[in-house]
């Protein structure tokens, strides 16, 4: 084992899974400021959470999974990987798309607007996280 945490995963592979769950905690701590009614901090939070996320998707996860989808046979691990790709885009998409439509603009009637796709967003996310981090173990546990 020679990963950064203990594993077979190469050094890039650990790095994202620990700014995933960092960005899993920081969607969480969102939650607790939007219950704050501090509206604007929790944008940001949500908007830095977007941009790290975004990154980690070209320079980590992109290639990855081409490599993991590249030509093999269909296989539970390729099987998940398909399944967590297309859904992340999914999940991607809504998320840019919402700190798009916030803009950096105060509080208002977008915001609230948005409250339940925000939650379904904050939920999906969670999800592909937990499908995420089952990759990473299924790769190199």
């Amino acid at each position: 084992m020679s990963g950064l945490l203990g594993t077979y995963a190469p050094l890039w592979s650990d790095v994202n899974l620990v700014l995933q769950l960092v960005i899993l905690a920081a969607l969480g701590g969102g939650a607790v400021i939007v219950k704050r009614r501090q509206l604007v901090q929790h944008g940001y939070v949500m908007a830095a959470c977007v941009a790290l996320n975004t990154v980690s998707i070209f320079l980590i996860m992109v290639p990855v999974a081409l490599g993991l989808l590249g030509g093999q046979q269909l296989t539970q691990l390729t099987g998940l990987t398909a399944l967590h790709a297309a859904a992340g885009v999914a999940v991607q998409a809504a998320a840019v798309y919402l700190v798009a439509v916030w803009g950096f603009r105060k509080p208002g009637p977008t915001c609230l607007r948005y409250k339940r796709w925000m939650r379904a967003l904050a939920a999906a996310w969670a999800l592909e996280a937990a499908l995420g981090v089952l990759i990473y173990v299924m790769l190199y546990v």
